[in-house]
């Protein structure tokens, strides 16, 4: 449940759309996509749970007030993570959570916020493979990230009152 093929890890950009249709990125995120009747989904490796997907700039029409995982070319997510472990010679197929964690900005080269976070979540509860649960762990709003999470969504270097802060 802890181990994904490296060659599956896309990375995507968190969205929430705005009241006016506009879409206003939150934070770069690595993870899976996955397909379900036509739909797409992202689980967040580093946030343990599953996005709405939709392709980066399709144009597609969105729900206000909701968040999206908009998902880049899978293969630039692949390509970051091997280049990186290449140069600390490393080999392999497979990565865990912990070694992504661990590797942290020289693994991801800086696209994941979250890495400097204290609070992140650092075990793995959702099996992304068990479509079963998929409902139950799909994130939809922010507030709703914030409560499961017990965290905000972004942050810059600290946080003030629990008030999210915006990544410089």
């Amino acid at each position: 449940m802890n181990n994904y093929c490296i060659d599956d890890i896309s990375l995507a950009q968190l969205i929430e759309v705005t009241k006016g249709g506009t879409q206003a990125g939150i934070k770069n995120i690595i993870g899976i996509q996955i397909f379900v009747d036509k739909k797409i989904y992202f689980y967040s490796i580093l946030d343990d749970c599953f996005f709405r997907g939709t392709i980066f700039m399709s144009g597609e029409i969105l729900n206000h007030n909701e968040i999206y995982a908009s998902i880049y070319d899978k293969d630039f997510g692949k390509k970051i993570i091997k280049r990186n472990l290449m140069r600390m010679e490393i080999d392999k197929q497979y990565i865990t959570k912990e070694e992504i964690i661990s590797g942290g900005f020289d693994l991801l080269s800086a696209y994941l916020s979250d890495l400097d976070y204290p609070k992140i979540k650092t075990t793995t509860d959702v099996d992304y493979t068990d479509l079963s649960k998929l409902e139950e762990n799909l994130i939809i709003s922010e507030s709703q990230f914030e409560e499961v999470l017990n965290r905000p969504i972004m942050y810059d270097d600290f946080i003030s009152n629990n008030k999210k802060k915006i990544l410089k």
